[in-house]
């Protein structure tokens, strides 16, 4: 008795299961004593965006930074930060891209709190710029609002690195069924699409940062944007693990007109425009002209392809010091190492 092979293919692209059958009319039989023979899956075929991955039900799987701090009195203190990746998981898991993102987020998310419960000359916030009642009425389908940062007179001791990144502005438009795309564009020429393909809604301030736990993909297509979202892309591109991803310079805000069909005008008005720009010293200084043995991380730690694996990129200050550190916990580690052949940089 050898085996037999036979070939099925079914195809279901409804929201409802439905059972697998398949009734053929012979000439001959294809077995001639059935009894003898016993029905199994050889193998099979499924598309792999359709299947989650692993899931995320709850705030087992988390990030914590820790930093020991000292004041300039001499004092020492831990602060901590923690997140979870529950408040930034996708609707499903069908990449490692989305594990990525969703890890990366939070890792964010995270550093942004570090900073927060920092003493406030730990680190240094590149001054708010604004654009005021800025108006398109043109027929291009790109407008540019320019944002400049620099430095304040507290940072002189910093190399510039970029640590969190959050944008704010009003807009206003006499045609609110305009479908826009709005775009922000760092002084290197890094860009992160805000969001795209959606209407805005008229003089409510809209805010993006990667903290945020509002995503847009869990929006209805047809809802307008008022409030704080996550950008459509991560900031984690502009991260400061690479040298020349600084904050000093010329911003944009691309303002992109995506209703070619009819051309509309823009007839926006920018109101208000505000670019945060959290950039960490390389080490504080003290009230004389030594500085503090005790360093802030710079930038958020953060995952990043490399080959067929992973690479964990942190800053070196992470773990320098008495209770320096960064954190997974045990969930969160053991599906990292399980899921990734992982390497540090």
């Amino acid at each position: 008795m050898s085996d037999v092979y036979y070939n099925l293919n079914f195809y279901n692209d409804s929201d409802s299961s439905a059972i697998c059958s398949r009734t053929d009319t012979r000439s001959s039989p294809m077995l001639l004593k059935a009894s003898d023979y016993k029905l199994s899956i050889s193998k099979f075929s499924l598309p792999g965006n359709d299947i989650p991955t692993f899931s995320i039900v709850d705030d087992s799987y988390q990030i914590k930074y820790e930093f020991n701090s000292q004041t300039n009195a001499g004092d020492y203190g831990k602060i901590e930060a923690v997140s979870s990746l529950n408040d930034y998981k996708p609707t499903k898991f069908d990449s490692v891209d989305s594990f990525i993102e969703c890890f990366n987020r939070a890792s964010l998310a995270g550093y942004r709190d570090l900073l927060s419960a920092a003493e406030v000359d730990w680190f240094n916030i590149l001054r708010e710029q604004s654009v005021v009642n800025q108006v398109f009425t043109a027929d291009d389908q790109v407008e540019e609002v320019f944002c400049n940062i620099q430095l304040n007179n507290t940072t002189s001791n910093s190399d510039k690195r970029l640590g969190f990144v959050e944008v704010e502005f009003e807009i206003y438009g006499t045609n609110n069924e305009l479908l826009l795309e709005l775009v922000l564009e760092s002084p290197n020429g890094d860009q992160c699409v805000l969001t795209s393909g959606r209407r805005v809604a008229q003089g409510n301030t809209l805010k993006f940062h990667d903290a945020s736990t509002r995503s847009q993909n869990d929006l209805p297509s047809d809802e307008v944007l008022s409030g704080t979202y996550q950008p459509l892309e991560s900031f984690v591109k502009l991260n400061g693990a690479d040298r020349s991803h600084q904050a000093i310079g010329t911003w944009k805000l691309l303002i992109k007109n995506l209703n070619n069909q009819h051309n509309p005008q823009m007839d926006i008005t920018v109101n208000n425009l505000k670019l945060k720009c959290y950039c960490v010293p390389e080490a504080k200084l003290t009230s004389g002209t030594t500085k503090s043995f005790t360093w802030f991380p710079q930038f958020a730690c953060t995952l990043n392809k490399s080959g067929d694996s992973l690479e964990l990129v942190y800053d070196q200050n992470q773990t320098r010091g008495l209770a320096n550190a960064f954190k997974l916990s045990r969930k969160l580690y053991d599906m990292y190492v399980c899921l990734f052949h992982s390497s540090t940089s």
